[in-house]
């Protein structure tokens, strides 16, 4: 039988150095990569929860990074009412919904900011998103819940974990509503 390529150790050689030229491009791609974000780097925290009167809301935030953030956007989930189930009457469902901040849209570095939500609805157990950009282009979002730690009233910056189970509770009732209000308006057509 006829061996059409036979492997010399050069050529093991040659695959293995191939491979960790590879590698070593990868990890350098990755780190420049890295290091162009840094200097435009921004991170946007809130600090400060207030109430001026009882229909707005004001949360102070800080660009706590080198760099300038824009296009920000601040949003928190606000209340909208009650949804009577028609088939079992001790059963409530809650509509809620967005509702946007106004405030600037472009921030300096270690400067102080704040955004204005129209108080009516809003509860502060759901969290605050903010999202933002920077120079180079990348957006951040961030999720911060409000409540008691360490004795004192203050955000917290939510893990991974956090969000992603309240990404699921809010896909799960975002499946769910429609599904009942159809429902109940079908039963209301139908018995006329």
């Amino acid at each position: 039988m006829k061996v059409l390529f036979e492997a010399s150790i050069t050529d093991w050689i040659q695959a293995v150095a191939t491979l960790v030229t590879l590698f070593v491009a990868i990890i350098t791609y990755s780190l420049s990569r890295k290091m162009y974000h840094t200097p435009f780097k921004t991170f946007i925290r809130p600090y400060k929860l207030r109430s001026q009167d009882p229909e707005h809301l004001l949360i102070t935030l800080k660009n706590a990074g080198p760099g300038i953030a824009f296009n920000l956007n601040v949003k928190t989930l606000h209340f909208k009412g009650m949804i009577n189930d028609p088939i079992n009457p001790n059963l409530i469902w809650k509509e809620d919904g967005y509702t946007f901040a106004e405030g600037p849209n472009e921030v300096v570095p270690n400067s102080d900011f704040m955004f204005e939500f129209e108080y009516k609805g809003i509860t502060l157990s759901d969290p605050f998103i903010i999202s933002w950009e920077s120079i180079s282009g990348k957006r951040n979002v961030s999720y911060w819940k409000y409540g008691r730690n360490n004795r004192e009233q203050r955000f917290t910056l939510m893990n991974r974990r956090q969000v992603l189970n309240y990404k699921i509770h809010r896909l799960v009732l975002w499946i769910i509503t429609p599904y009942k209000r159809l429902r109940r308006n079908y039963r209301f057509w139908k018995s006329r």
